[in-house]
This record gives structure tokens, C-alpha cells and sequence, in this order.
């Protein structure tokens, strides 16, 4: 598992680095639903300071500042730190490894991480890293997709791989996409890291497209992992695979769109 870690840290920073110009018209206009409900559990406010966590174009910390909070962002490709100076000039963002924040002790009195700790090699240290660099008193909130019988997004897309393609793909391992998914593996994180008073609850996102081509449009264009998936397959399982996934959404018709259920887990501790 050691000797694959880099591998994996290098495919999801590279990725990242390709997608960051696309991000914001493709995934971020689901992402960004979850960020309020964040920065309201960890209470940024006028004189206190925030820490986003692979920030991407930095929607937390931008909404920080507007709630009168100093905000810093931290991402480790540095086109999305490029996108996040550009549409949040009143935040501070700077290129960042979640497992070895360049922070003291004690600094920040909020720290968030939306959809980020499914990307770092080693999630548990990451919680510990956010647990070191707050205050005490300090809360801290993640987020994480539900497992796909929820989240149908992840539904539609998986079945449709395990269906017409392989799994068995050379991607360099990597943690469990969905292990943070499970509450008890949120709770048992944050205990292991210090946090005390812990609430896991569920965010009933949804994501809005005007045809079913868009759900594909989003895994090329704002995913990594799912993305290498897809691209790894032949070109007639590709074919098919799109073609079920084409089918799987318009099962989620409305008289305006197409609404896939694609709700979030969403876990809170406060450092002691």
C-alpha cells in the first residue's frame, strides 16, 4: 500500500490540475449547495479565522469572507488555487498538502474539507492534521458522498460500468472511494483525531441537468477517479456503458430537467 500512496497522490493531483478551468460549470454547481450548511456548523464570523481544505475554487472559503471571516484555502493543484485567487480575491489561497499542513498549532477557529478527504492517500491523518491546526473550542466539518444506493449519481455510473465494462483496471490503489461514506468510520476518525461532541447527518443534494449526456459531461470534466474508470475501458464496453448510463438518467425526468439524488454526508467535531 506504501509503495502505491505516491502513484495515487500523483494521478489525483494531475487530474485535478486538468479539470480545475471546467470545474465550476460541471460538479461545483452541485458541491457548492453543501457548503452552506458547513460554514453554518462551523460558525465563521467577523474577528475569527477559517481553513478550507482542498479548496478547489474555493467556494468555503469565499463564503467565509462574506460572512466576515479571514479565510485561507488550501488545494494541492495549483490550477484550482489559480481559479480560487481569481474568484475570491478577499481570501488567501496557497498551494497545500492536507496530511502536512504548513500551519502552527492552533490557528484557525473553523476548518472545513467539502468532498476532499475521499482524494488524500491517508484520510485519518488529514482529520488529525485539521485537529492540530484549530484552536481550542475549534469545530471542524467534512463532507463525503453517500454510498450509491443513496447517491444515485454513483449509482447510475458504477452499474452501469459493472454491467458493460471492468473494474479490473490498471488506477494505482487507492483508499475505498465510499469508506467515509459509513457514519461509524466518521465517528471513529474524529475520535481517533480528539474531536468531542460529534454530529453526522445527511444532505439531501440533488443534481439538476438539462439531458442525460450531462451526467457524462460532469464525470469527464470534473472527476478523476470515475473519469480514469471510464477512459480505461475498451471502446466498445465504453460505448455501452454510456448508453446505460444515457438510459439510468432518464429515469429521473422532471417536466424541466433531469434531478438525480446526490446527497452528502456531512461530519462535525469541535476540538476541546
Amino acid at each position: 500500500m506504501v509503495s502505491n500512496t505516491p502513484s495515487f497522490y500523483e494521478m489525483e493531483k494531475s487530474g485535478w490540475a486538468d479539470r480545475a478551468d471546467a470545474y465550476d460549470d460541471y460538479l461545483g454547481r452541485l458541491t457548492k449547495d453543501a457548503l452552506g450548511p458547513m460554514l453554518d456548523a462551523v460558525g465563521p464570523h467577523p474577528g475569527t479565522k477559517l481553513l478550507e481544505i482542498a479548496c478547489g475554487p474555493g467556494y468555503g472559503a469565499g463564503g467565509a469572507v462574506a460572512r466576515g471571516a479571514a479565510a485561507t484555502g488550501i488545494d494541492f493543484a495549483p490550477a484550482m488555487v489559480k481559479a480560487a485567487k481569481n474568484k475570491f480575491p478577499g481570501a488567501h489561497f496557497s498551494e497545500g498538502n492536507a496530511e502536512a499542513l504548513e500551519f502552527s498549532d492552533g490557528l484557525f477557529d473553523g476548518v472545513i474539507c467539502s468532498l476532499g478527504v475521499l482524494h488524500f492517500p491517508n484520510p485519518e491523518l488529514a482529520i488529525r492534521e485539521a485537529y492540530r491546526v484549530l484552536k481550542p473550542h475549534g469545530r471542524y466539518a467534512f463532507t463525503v458522498w453517500c454510498q450509491p444506493e443513496k447517491a444515485k449519481l454513483f449509482d447510475i455510473i458504477l452499474g452501469a460500468i459493472n454491467a458493460h465494462g471492468n473494474t479490473d483496471v490498471p488506477l494505482p490503489e487507492a483508499p475505498p472511494f465510499f469508506r467515509f461514506s459509513d457514519p461509524d468510520i466518521c465517528q471513529n476518525a474524529l475520535e481517533d483525531a480528539g474531536f468531542t461532541n460529534i454530529q453526522i447527518s445527511e444532505l439531501p443534494l440533488v443534481l439538476h441537468v438539462d439531458a442525460p449526456k450531462g451526467v457524462l459531461d460532469i464525470v469527464y470534466k470534473s472527476t478523476v477517479r470515475t473519469a480514469d474508470l471510464l477512459e480505461l475501458q475498451t471502446e466498445s464496453a465504453r460505448a455501452k456503458i454510456h448508453e446505460a448510463i444515457d438510459a439510468a438518467v432518464r429515469q429521473y425526468a422532471t417536466d424541466t430537467d433531469f434531478a438525480i439524488p446526490a446527497p452528502v454526508v456531512m461530519a462535525i467535531g469541535v476540538k476541546p
